[in-house]
Order: C-alpha cells, then sequence, then structure tokens
C-alpha cells in the first residue's frame, strides 16, 4: 500500500477509480496489488505554451553575451601582455600591476569557462 500512495504523490496524473461509473471514460489497468488506476492523457491546455522564435533569441542573445565576454576577457589578456611587453624595464610597481591584472583577467576566463561547461551540462 506504501508503493501506491507514493505513486500517486509522485505521479500526479494518475488517479484511483473507487466505481464502476467512474471507469466507463477511462481505460483501466490493474497493478500487481490489484488496484485500478486511470491514466488521463495530458492535453494541449494542461501543458505550457512554447514558442519557438521567443526561445531561439534567448538563447542566440544569451550565446552571444557570453561569447562577447570572454572575447572582452581574452582581448583584456593580449592588451596587457602587448602593453607590457614593450616596457624594457619593469620596475616593482609594473610588475606587480602586471601579475594583479594577468592573475585576476585569467581566473575570470577560467570562471567563464567553466561556467559555460555548466550552463551547458544542465
Amino acid at each position: 500500500m506504501r508503493l501506491y500512495t507514493n505513486l500517486i504523490t509522485a505521479y500526479p496524473l494518475v488517479s484511483s477509480v473507487n466505481s464502476p461509473s467512474e471507469r466507463k471514460d477511462w481505460t483501466s489497468s490493474s497493478n500487481s496489488y490489484g488496484d485500478q488506476f486511470r491514466y488521463s492523457a495530458v492535453t494541449h491546455h494542461q501543458m505550457p505554451d512554447f514558442h519557438h522564435a521567443e526561445q531561439r533569441r534567448t538563447l542566440l542573445l544569451k550565446g552571444f553575451l557570453r561569447w562577447m565576454l570572454t572575447f572582452t576577457i581574452g582581448t583584456g589578456i593580449i592588451g596587457t601582455l602587448y602593453t607590457f611587453e614593450r616596457l624594457h624595464v619593469m620596475n616593482d610597481t609594473h610588475k606587480r600591476v602586471f601579475n594583479t591584472l594577468i592573475t585576476g583577467l585569467s581566473l575570470a576566463w577560467g570562471l567563464n569557462i567553466s561556467v559555460g561547461f555548466e550552463y551547458y551540462n544542465n
């Protein structure tokens, strides 16, 4: 009986049929416990509306924004390398600024890529 109760709570489309008058409009089948179930068909009124154009637009916008963020971070890394490459001698302040920028941009790029993998995994 516990399995029967768990099925009813887990699958709300399945409900118990008690009288033969209720069974006339529904197909019924019995499980190993001898209980009668009725399975109601999912109609278009029960399903939420799905708009293909809106979904496509949302996915393209999110993908483009993610690509732009990745491109911006990569451009920042290349710009930092190019800027500090032109310096012939780097003092301690320049070294610290360079290391801070490269470390921050590398962390941001790595997090951006890992979040992208997580997004496409789900």
